[in-house]
């Protein structure tokens, strides 16, 4: 499994993991979470922006916000997550200025970003996964199903599940 594979069943695990559940599907959710946890922090750990970027990207909604047109109360008009420049010459003049300022900032976060995919796409560690049977699991939507299939046994022709 590539490590967004892997990231994705973590996520996947975490969405189940309250569901009331058998003994055997309730322990082998924890136990994949507890092995699929150091793939996931070593990401959280490894590819966090900077402090430098932090205040670009803090910098840079603010100057989305001032440039963008506003309502009626005065606050900045967004669409789908974002602002609706009204001032657009100006507005790319700022974003220019606070781009150059933050130059280094900004490919370093690029290059990590590169870095972040490259680690993404590649086979994770060897894993060893506790899997589960059918019968063990809950009432599961398709959605949910798919998230955890890597953890559950695969039905054969002579397998019925309960």
């Amino acid at each position: 499994m590539t490590n967004e594979e892997l990231i994705d069943l973590y996520s996947a695990l975490v969405e189940v993991e309250d569901l009331p559940a058998s003994p055997a599907f309730s322990h082998a959710i924890l136990s994949n979470l507890d092995t699929l946890r150091p793939v996931v922090e070593s990401v959280d750990a490894g590819f966090a922006p900077t402090e430098a970027y932090k205040a670009y990207d803090t910098a840079r909604d603010g100057l989305c916000r001032r440039y963008a047109k506003k309502d009626v109360d005065g606050k900045p008009i967004a669409i789908n997550d974002a602002y609706v420049i009204g001032d657009h010459a100006g507005f790319r003049a700022a974003i220019e200025k606070l781009r150059d300022q933050y130059r280094d900032a900004i490919e370093d976060y690029e290059s990590e970003a590169s870095r972040l995919l490259q680690f993404l796409s590649t086979e994770g560690p060897e894993l060893s996964l506790h899997r589960v049977g059918l019968a063990d699991c809950p009432v599961l939507s398709p959605v949910q199903m798919r998230g955890i299939l890597p953890m559950i046994e695969p039905v054969t022709a002579n397998t019925t599940p309960a």
